[in-house]
Parts: structure tokens; sequence; C-alpha cells
């Protein structure tokens, strides 16, 4: 069977034999109260599925399990099916006891439900499976198998699977060895046919609904009585409708195309099926009409609630592709890149009159594996492997009918192309698609392309390469080389170099030498006059690199040393670099080394301790004498072969004298680094001049200048030097001046406690330039003064003074130094005196001063005042007649020390104030009412006295006056220090009067009387009443 596959592979596993899953087993419900007396324990107590081998299975076990909905889910196995269910209930009641009361007592029951495979459903009532005693119940059981279909070679269930015409789709079912009667195989059928009602028996129907629908409306607004002519109209449709029916001659019903679902009768029963398309579609002319479209395909058991259906397969079915019968038919190229030219492709089977086919010619990629024709076998895996192996489309015909065939072959006359690999020898297939007209004119790709595989042979390629190029390797010399093999061809091979004459060689290889730089151009032919095709035209091009320059180096004057003394073999020369006599970094062969080995010559003699030495660029030569000097280099090459050139490097002399004269500083002291030694007046040899100082004899790091600055010592030497000379001094000592010493220190008492006093330094010794220092504690700071301002300290002062020329350089400390101070100057105590009236100016405040330096005449210190911030013209340590406010103090003493005072607050009260309230008003005329006085500010302490009218009222001490009648009313309120008084008027409302005037009612019985009042004085809102308990608010009533 040829199957070509459009969509990915899955993996879906077929189960073959039986599993614990074949079916599934579904029980829902729900179980109602049983109990009114008891624990409460009643219910549906248990459920077990019996099996046809009498095994059992308790699914549900719980006590109480009442007034709940229940859903319990199982699966079995084909080979023991569930035959039963057994459910165990129980339920209580309470009924007469044997002596005369009351007894809770339990019913049970134990109810065996038979059930069967593959399909079962059934509502049970409450009686049909529990005790009577519980009150509500049912319960739905549902049986169905799980199936699942899919192809028998793994093929994507979820995707099209695209078949040819003429192939079977092999289609399986998970459960192979269940009951044949599950195996109802469906398809969706675009030509099912359905019996329904005729058009004419629809419309009378309807018109029939229609007035039987506004009669009803009619009836229930108007009543049967007031809806004659709905009714006569509503009769005459049922009678038109009942007659059409009841017609023989009549139509009653048509069929009509309705898709659906519909069986494949030919498969039923069977667990696996090899579907064709003809299964489905018998007919020609629905095969044109369905053919490349998507067919559904499912598994229904027929179970009810469409319980069991497998999941849905998509098919689609294609035309076939018509097969190349036998080998094409190729003439051989005569070189190996010589192209065919056509391609005679055998059809015997022609193409059928509907079909037009497209041809694709595609060669095997390189050192990929050919395919045999026997290995065919149309799957999207077999498709892949050609695209991935014959992945280069060089050639395509299209629109091939069976027009174009002579002899049931098709002529295919390839155009050369002027890519010289296209169609050359090689393993080639040919891949024919087709399209099939349908009867719509419409386009359906076929099922499969059709493959066949054939190699092309041609004689032997010419293969060739350049497996040595040697690049120059001495300047100047054409010592480049080429070595040429042949791996491949009709022998005997020629070469020609550079469009020359072509040379026979003796074998399949050659080297061709005394190559000068630049390109080279090689051709080979075989001796058929084949070319290679590896190199464009046959031309292979060969660079031989030159050698980019002569060696040169570089020895820069200022690199060159001549020797120190005379006779000295100090002398140096260092070559900075070494360039050029070595090949690029790419040329062939390379040499042995990376640098140069050079040879060092003193006036045509080799200088042993350089020869055949090896450098990369930059290296001192050392240990000269005088004398002239030349350095021969040579670049090695493999097998002894070597590039040599000789340079001049430089003429070494020995040196002139050079004269000078020294100048010596002692040192500041011991300790100190500042003596200095300085060489002046320098003649003789030319400079620049060098400097090296030495103590005993030993070079001091870092010391060539002209100066050298050392502390005191002796055994110094310098050595002078210059391009052309050289000089030196030895046996130079330097001395050190005398020790700086303290010789005197001033420093008077303190004036004021908190002041400062300023101290006097004096020192000799040294440089005669100092810098001085306090010692207090903590850190302290040189300065150049000898003068320092000091506060007051107890523990006294030291001083230390160095040598501003050297800071090593510093005296002993001095003795410690304690200035003297007054006591602290400052306010001990004050009194302060507050105003006890608002507003009032009697307030002082008496200051107590203790400390500092006082006056010996007058006042002993000196104070001045300010008041809320501002200078007052009061002075002295008591000040009087003060408002309230804040007051502040400064105190001088004789010295001119001076010292703050905190603020001090002169207070006062609040101002008196009163005023009367009426807690108790007079509601209602001749009634009393009660005054409270509210009294803030003063001293907090107060007395009252109460007048009516200007008379005082004996005996009303206290802020609340009572039993007050309308009137004029003071109070005075008295602190002690000052007195408030206030008035207030108490009033009362008008008498409240009543007049009523009323009229009498005209007739027995009527409710026409009235009664109206006239009201005055007393406070609205009024309130009347008719019966005397119960009252109305009223704001007028006349």
């Amino acid at each position: 069977m040829n199957k070509f596959l459009l969509v990915f592979f899955t993996v879906f596993s077929v189960v073959q034999g039986f599993s614990q899953d074949d079916y599934t087993i579904e029980l829902s419900g729900s179980v109602g109260r049983g109990d009114n007396c008891g624990s409460g324990g009643d219910g549906m107590q248990t459920i077990t599925l019996i099996f046809e081998n009498g095994s059992r299975r308790i699914i549900h076990s719980a006590s109480g399990f009442h007034n709940t909905d229940f859903n319990f889910v199982e699966t079995f196995s084909q080979t023991n099916t569930v035959t039963g269910i057994e459910v165990f209930s129980n339920g209580r009641n309470e009924i007469g006891g044997s002596l005369g009361g009351l007894e809770c007592r339990t019913n049970e029951a134990r109810i065996t439900l038979n059930v069967s495979s593959p399909c079962f459903y059934r509502y049970y009532f409450r009686d049909d499976f529990l005790t009577g005693r519980i009150r509500s119940g049912n319960m739905t059981v549902n049986i169905y198998p799980n199936v699942a279909v899919a192809y028998d070679d793994d093929s994507s269930i979820s995707e099209i699977y695209t078949a040819c015409l003429s192939d079977e789709v092999n289609i399986s079912v998970n459960r192979r060895n269940l009951t044949s009667a599950v195996y109802n195989w469906e398809f969706w059928n675009m030509e099912r046919l359905e019996e329904q009602a005729h058009p004419e028996v629809i419309r009378l129907r309807e018109i029939y609904d229609n007035y039987a629908e506004m009669y009803d409306d009619c009836v229930r607004e108007n009543g049967a009585e007031g809806c004659p002519f709905l009714r006569q109209f509503m009769d005459d449709a049922f009678d038109d409708w009942n007659n059409y029916l009841q017609d023989p001659t009549t139509p009653n019903t048509i069929w009509v195309n309705v898709p659906g679902w519909s069986p494949i009768e030919n498969k039923t029963g069977q667990s696996q099926i090899d579907l064709r398309f003809s299964d489905m579609y018998p007919r020609a002319i629905w095969q044109r009409r369905y053919l490349g479209q998507t067919i559904q395909v499912r598994l229904n058991p027929g179970c009810r609630m469409r319980n069991g259906i497998s999941n849905v397969l998509n098919l689609s079915y294609l035309p076939d592709t018509p097969s190349i019968t036998s080998d094409p038919v190729v003439t051989p190229p005569s070189c190996s890149y010589d192209e065919f030219s056509s391609i005679s492709v055998p059809f015997g089977d022609g193409i059928a009159r509907n079909q037009k086919i497209s041809i694709s010619l595609r060669r095997l990629n390189e050192d990929t594996q050919p395919i045999a024709n026997s290995e065919i076998e149309y799957t999207q895996v077999f498709n892949n492997l050609v695209n991935d192996r014959y992945s280069v489309e060089y050639r395509n015909v299209v629109n091939v009918r069976n027009a174009n065939l002579s002899s049931r072959r098709y002529e295919w006359n390839l155009p050369i192309s002027s890519d010289r690999a296209a169609l050359i020898a090689g393993h080639y297939a040919l891949i024919v698609t087709s399209y099939e007209f349908s009867d719509t004119d419409n386009e359906f790709p076929t099922c499969v392309p059709r493959y066949y595989f054939f190699e092309v042979e041609a004689p032997p390629a010419l293969v060739w390469e350049v497996t040595e190029e040697n690049d120059q390797r001495c300047y100047g010399v054409n010592d480049g080389s080429i070595q040429l093999n042949v791996t491949s061809g009709n022998g005997p091979y020629r070469y020609s170099l550079d469009g020359g004459g072509y040379q026979t060689m003796s074998g399949s290889s050659v080297t061709i030498t005394n190559l000068s730089p630049g390109d080279h151009t090689i051709r080979v032919i075989d001796a058929n006059g084949c070319q290679s095709v590896q190199y464009t035209n046959g031309i292979y091009t060969a660079a031989i690199s030159a050698v980019p320059a002569p060696i040169t180096h570089n020895v820069p004057t200022d690199r060159i040393q001549n020797p120190t003394r005379p006779g000295e073999a100090d002398g140096s020369i260092e070559v900075t670099s070494v360039n050029g006599g070595r090949p690029l970094p790419s040329s062939q062969p390379r040499p042995t080394i990376d640098g140069y080995e050079f040879t060092l010559y003193r006036n045509g003699n080799v200088v042993s301790d350089y020869e055949s030495e090896i450098t990369n660029g930059n290296f001192l030569l050392t240990n000269l004498r005088a004398g002239s000097y030349e350095i021969s280099y040579v670049i090695p090459y493999p097998n002894d072969y070597n590039c040599e050139q000789t340079l001049f490097l430089a003429e070494l002399v020995d040196p002139a004298p050079i004269n000078f004269t020294l100048q010596i500083t002692p040192a500041t002291c011991d300790t100190s680094l500042d003596g200095r030694i300085a060489v002046t007046n320098v003649s003789g040899a030319p400079g620049p001049y060098s400097y090296q100082w030495l103590q005993n004899d030993i070079p001091l790091t870092g010391e060539t200048s002209s100066v050298l600055t050392r502390g005191t010592g002796s055994g110094y030497s310098v050595e002078i030097s210059s391009p052309t000379g050289f000089g030196e001094r030895d046996n130079i000592a330097i001395g050190v001046l005398p020790p700086v010493t303290i010789t005197n220190v001033t420093i008077p008492d303190l004036l004021c406690y908190d002041g400062t006093t300023t101290a006097t330094v004096t020192a000799t010794g040294g440089s005669g330039s100092y810098e001085y220092r306090i010692l207090n504690g903590g850190s302290t700071v040189w300065q150049t003064s000898n003068q320092f301002t000091l506060p007051y300290s107890a523990t006294g002062y030291r001083f230390e003074v160095r040598d501003a020329a050297a800071s090593s350089c510093s005296s002993e400390l001095s003795a410690v130094y304690t200035p003297a101070r007054p006591q602290e100057l400052y306010i001990n105590d004050a009194v302060i005196v507050g105003n006890n009236v608002f507003g009032g100016s009697i307030g002082s405040i008496a200051l107590e001063i203790v400390g500092g330096t006082p006056y010996t005449t007058g006042e002993a210190y000196q104070v001045s005042w300010t008041y809320n911030g501002s200078p007052i013209t009061q002075t002295g340590s008591t000040i009087t007649q003060l408002a309230a406010g804040t007051y502040q103090a400064t105190v001088t003493d004789s010295q001119g020390c001076s010292s703050s005072s905190g603020l001090y607050e002169v207070t006062e009260p609040d101002e008196l104030l009163v005023s009367i309230a009426e807690t108790v008003a007079i509601a209602c005329h001749s009634e009393l009412a009660t005054l409270t006085a509210n009294v803030s500010g003063g001293s907090q302490s107060y007395t009252y006295r109460w007048y009516n009218q200007g008379t005082e009222l004996v005996g009303e001490l206290s802020n609340t006056l009572a039993s007050v009648s309308p009137g004029s009313y003071t109070v005075i309120v008295n602190d002690r220090f000052t007195t408030a008084e206030n008035t207030y008027v108490v009033t009362q409302p008008d008498v409240l009067t009543l007049s009523l005037t009323k009229t009498d009612a005209n007739c027995y019985a009527a409710d026409d009387g009235t009664i109206t009042l006239n009201i005055e004085g007393g406070t609205a809102p009024y309130f009347y009443s008719l019966d005397g308990s119960t009252y109305t608010p009223v704001s007028d009533l006349s």
C-alpha cells in the first residue's frame, strides 16, 4: 500500500488485548434524609460492583451518607465485566413499643441491580435501590466502552491523513477484543438522504398554528363567545391541513440531502479496518465530487447519551500518479564535466486522459548515499529523505499530457546550462507529480509523487592540486618553487606554466623551480585533453610571495656607549630593532627560527662572546673595548638553506679627561639629610655629562645628578662621564650645624575666667629659621610664629622648636608653664516678683552675682537689662516697677569680663471677666428662672454679690441665683485684688388665653359641625386635643 503523508508524525500506541479500563461505569444521583431518631448514621452505606467471575469491588463505604449528591466513576475489563450493583442502605424511625412508649428502630435494605455491557443506561427511583425509610433518592447508571481510533502507521491523529485513491487506510481501535457490537464505524456523509415533511404540509400547518394562537389570545381577552370568526378561520385551516394529509394523490414527505454521520456497512463488527474511498462513496460521481476533500471517520458503539464515541480521524483521498516503468535512456558525456542533453523517460502505463504531470530532475548531494529503486515506500519519511539527499532541482518540465508522449516515452531535451556542474555524471532522481481535473475543472493534487533513481556515468574527472608552494626565501634571489600532484584522470598528463607550451609529466607529480616572486598560472590536461573543473577555466594561479625588504637594523647614536675609562672593556652598543629579510607571515617555507642569528666582528675579527647568537630584533652588546664593529645576520631555512647579510655597527673610542670643583654644605643636625655636595665648574671633554655618586666605593642608587644630598658622613666620591670624557673625585665628607635650643618662654596670667593669654618662645642654633609648636594633649600643628594665644589649662603647656630647613632637627621639650585665671563670673540666684492684677506694674527682679573681678568702688558689677528683647534704661542688680514680660541681664566686671543670664519672666493674671446665663428659663407665665454667673481670669479665688434693680440680695453669695422672677439682675465678683460685674434681664411669656366658637351639625348623624378656638399669649407652637388625651400641633388656630 502506498501512502503520501502531508503531516508530521506523532506516536500513538494502539493497545492490544484487554485492559483494566476497557469500560467505564458511572453512578450518579442523590440520597435524602432517612432518620428521625438515633445517632444519625443512616443513609446509603455501601455500593459494591459485582463482576462476571463472582468477585466484588466496594466503590463506596460511608456511615451517615445522606442529604447529599454523589458521583462514582470506575473502569473494568472485557475479560471480567460488571454484571450487578449491590446497594446497602438503612434508616430509622420511631414506632410504638410493647409498653406503650416510642422506640427507635432500624430498617435495612440490600438491593442488587442487574447491568450489562457494552452499553447500559438506566434511571432508578428511590424504591429501586434504597430502603423505604430514606425519604428521597435517585440514581443513574451509565456503562460505555472506552474506545479511541488511530492509524496503524503511527501517523498523527490530529492532522489530515492523505492517501491514494487506490490505497487502503489501516485504522485500528485501541480496544480490539471487545464484543463486536462495539465496532460500529461511521463517516460524515455528504450524500446522506433524510425524509422530511413536504413544504406544502409545513405551510398548511403554519397557517393553522397561527390562527390557533390568535384564537387563544382572543378567548383569554373576550371569552369564546366573542371570537366566532377566528374560531371559524382556525377550523377551516385545520380541515385544509388534514385533507391534504389524507389525500393519497398528494405527497406528504420529500427526501432531502442532509450531511451527517452514516454507518460504513462493510466494516461493522471489525476492530481493525482497511478503509478505501469506495467503502464510503461507492458511486463514481460521488468519488469525483469528494476526491481531495476531507472525510471524517469515527467509531460509535451506539450507547445512550452519545457516550463511548471515539475521537474523529480526518482523511483525504487523492488521485494516483503515473509511474516511470524502466531506466531512462541518457547519452553519457565525453568528459566528466560535460553535460548530457536529453533523457528518454518511459511511462509504460501512459498518462490518464484528464491528467497533466510535472517532471523534476534532481542530483544527489555530495557525500550522500544514493537511494535504490527497491527502497521506495511512499511515506512522508521517504519524501523527506529524497528532499534531503536530492535537494537541488536542476531541471523541471510541467503540463506534460498523454499527447506529449511518443511510444509511451517522453523525450525530454535539456538545454545546456551555464553552470558547468549542472548535468554531469552522477546519481539522479526523477520525481513525477501531477494534477487531475475534476468534472468541474477544479484541480486536485495527486496522492503521492513517483520516484525513479538512476546513475549517469562519465570518464573519471581530472583532479590535481598544488601540494606545495615555496615562496622567495632570500631577498633578490629567484628561489620560489611549486609542486603539483594529479590524483584522478586518464594519463599521461601535461602541464603549461604561465601560458607556455605543455610539458609532459613523467608520472603524476612534478616540482617547478627557480620561480620569481609574483603570480604564475598552471594548466594541466589529461590524455583526452580534459581539464579540471575544480579551477576556473582549468587554470590554477600560484602566488609566489616576495621577501618584502632586505635586512636592516637600527642603532641610535644615543644607544652607543664608549668605554668609560681608557682601556676599559665597558663600552656597549644597543640594536633597537632588526627588520626585513624575512618572508611574509603567510609565506612558505618558514625559517627555522622566529628571529635572526647573528655574529659580531671587531676590527674584522669574531668577538667570541657574540658568535651565532639568536635575537628577535632588540639586543644589547656589552663589555666592548674601543674599535670598529660589524655584525652578520643569518636567516636559516630547512635543508641547510641560509640567507646572510653583513651590516656596519659603530666605532667605539676611549674617553678624554673631565675637570671640576666641589661646593660642600653641612647638614642642619645629626638626623637631617640636608647636607649637600655640588659639582661646579665642569670643564675638559664636552658634555652632556652624567654623574654617579658613591660611598665607600659603592654606587648610591638613584644619585645621578650633579648634586648629592645626604646627612653628615664621610667616604663619598663622584664619577663624571660624557660621550667622550671621564673624571672622578673621592674622600669627600659632609659636616653638621649646632643643635636647636629653647632659651626663653614668657606666658602671663588670664584676665577672664574663660579668656586667653599670649605665650612667647625664643630659640637659638640650627639654620636660624624656626617652626614652633605647643604640646597640651591631642594633635598639634607647627607654626612659623613664636607666639601662641592660649586658653586656661589646668595641666599647663610645653613647647618645642624645630629648624624650618630640616623638620627632623628639633629642640628638647620645654618645662611646663601654667598661667593662673580668676573665678568664673556668673549669676548665682534671681528673685522674681510678679503682678497680681492684669495690666499692673509692680513686678521686680533681684540678682545675686558672684565670681570675676569686682569693682573696688561703687557697684561691684555693671548690670544692663533687656525687656522682651529690647534694651531698657534700668541698670543694677535689682530692678522694680516691672510690667509683665521677659527680662534678661548682662553682668560685666572690672576686667571687662561679662556673663549673660537666662530669660526671666514677670507674670500677671488674666483679666477678670464675668457673664450671666439663664440656666433655667421661665416656660409659662408666673413661673421662676435660675441664673448662673460664669467667671474667668483673675486670681481664681472669687466672691459673689447679687443685686435686683440695684438692691443687694442678702445671703446670695454663690455663683447661682435660683427662684428668680422677671426683672433686672446684677452680679459683682471680687478676686481679692479687683472686681468685675454684669447685668442680665429675666423675661416671661404672656398669659395663655382661649376663646371658643362652635357650630352645631345640620342633621342627625351628619358630620358638618365645627369648633373654632382663638389662642393668645403663651409660646408657639400650640397643640390642641378634642378628647383630652391626643394632642395635635398647630401653628395657628382660629
